[in-house]
């Protein structure tokens, strides 16, 4: 089994795992808790640091958390309601993290967990890294010294593409969203009505969006003019806010 120098979690969505999986809602800190440690005892090598990125939860969860992405789109995450009791679990989770040697809590105004992702990993070089989070934005990260853990398995880059057929990369990840939507996320789908053969060869060229709507596949070419409001949209919604 690998061990790695830096372990960096998803908070709200482990805390929300254990939340959403436990009848005793007042537990979910304690369940969160034992989830992180069982992770840190199985992954974390010698001297491991430890990252825990938050979202910017407002005081009343139940109008969901600050995103600057609600400026992009205001029905964005709009599916989501939260039980009050959520606030308060993750304020007793995220005290409790405080207390784990050689960590720390990143947390900015606007900006969800994903968009911090790419600062903490500046810092930690050709380290190996194990992210630790079930949402596939995390996946980006992949490299060869960087992998991505979903809480069923741990997948290297040649495992992801082996599962979801395209590469574990930004560009081909948020393609793949972006033509598809992400019900999690109230990201809807375009309904371009594109086959998943088609659009796994408009990936594998390689271009970002912007490009593909510039110059489009003849064959495809309708299907994208016709919905390129909507696909530019969520490209914007997907990729990260600095």
């Amino acid at each position: 089994m690998k061990l790695y120098k830096h372990l960096v979690f998803d908070t709200s969505n482990i805390f929300l795992r254990a939340f959403n999986g436990i009848t005793i809602k007042d537990e979910a800190p304690k369940l969160a808790a034992n989830m992180v440690k069982k992770i840190i005892r199985e992954n974390a090598g010698p001297k491991c640091s430890f990252y825990f990125l938050c979202d910017n939860w407002n005081s009343n969860p139940s109008t969901n958390f600050v995103t600057a992405r609600k400026s992009i789109d205001n029905q964005y995450k709009a599916n989501r309601t939260y039980d009050p009791k959520v606030f308060h679990g993750i304020a007793v989770f995220k005290n409790w993290l405080k207390t784990i040697p050689n960590s720390c809590i990143i947390q900015e105004p606007q900006r969800e967990a994903d968009d911090l992702l790419l600062g903490v990993m500046a810092k930690t070089g050709n380290d190996f890294v194990l992210l630790v989070s079930a949402d596939l934005d995390w996946a980006c990260e992949m490299s060869r010294e960087r992998h991505w853990f979903n809480f069923d398995q741990i997948f290297t880059p040649s495992d992801f593409e082996a599962k979801y057929k395209y590469p574990a990369t930004r560009n081909s990840i948020l393609l793949h969203k972006t033509f598809r939507g992400d019900k999690s996320d109230n990201i809807p789908n375009p309904n371009t009505r594109i086959k998943e053969e088609d659009l796994l060869q408009l990936i594998l060229s390689g271009k970002t969006l912007p490009e593909i709507i510039q110059d489009p596949p003849s064959s495809l070419r309708e299907a994208i003019v016709s919905h390129k409001d909507r696909l530019l949209k969520n490209w914007e919604l997907l990729n990260p806010l600095f």
